[in-house]
């Protein structure tokens, strides 16, 4: 007997999406996972750059990396939930799961969702639809 066929999940389509992470090769392949599906994707190599363009416009989702240089992922969502606290369900994290204590417990805490890397083309959908539904 096979496995079963599972239907791909529909996708949300053209929301403007803010994707922050320091890594040109992430940047490159999640933003073209996200236009695939119409959405209109910014990028941001650092947390503080990301408060800048947040600051010019609105995001139906903000997702970012949790370790950058500058000001990293935990310190991007702390700035966003207190300039825009209406912004706090629109934000996840997309990174390399590691055996930190403090990330850890920032993200039991907080229960920002969180997407491990490396991630498909369905479980980036997945996410992306629970959130900006």
């Amino acid at each position: 007997m096979g496995a079963l066929a599972v239907a791909p999940l529909e996708a949300v389509k053209g929301k403007r999406i803010l994707l922050v992470d320091d890594d040109a090769l992430v940047l490159s392949v999640v933003r073209e996972m996200l236009e695939a599906d119409e959405h209109r994707v910014e990028t941001a190599t650092n947390g503080l750059e990301a408060l800048q363009q947040i600051e010019r416009g609105s995001f139906d989702l903000i997702m970012t990396d949790i370790r950058m240089p500058g000001l990293d992922g935990i310190g991007l969502y702390r700035a966003v939930v207190s300039r825009w606290p209406e912004l706090r369900e629109r934000i996840m994290f997309i990174a390399t799961p590691r055996d930190d204590d403090a990330t850890r417990d920032f993200l039991a805490q907080t229960a920002v969702t969180y997407l491990a890397k490396p991630f498909g083309l369905n479980d980036l959908r997945r996410v992306v639809t629970q959130i900006v539904r």
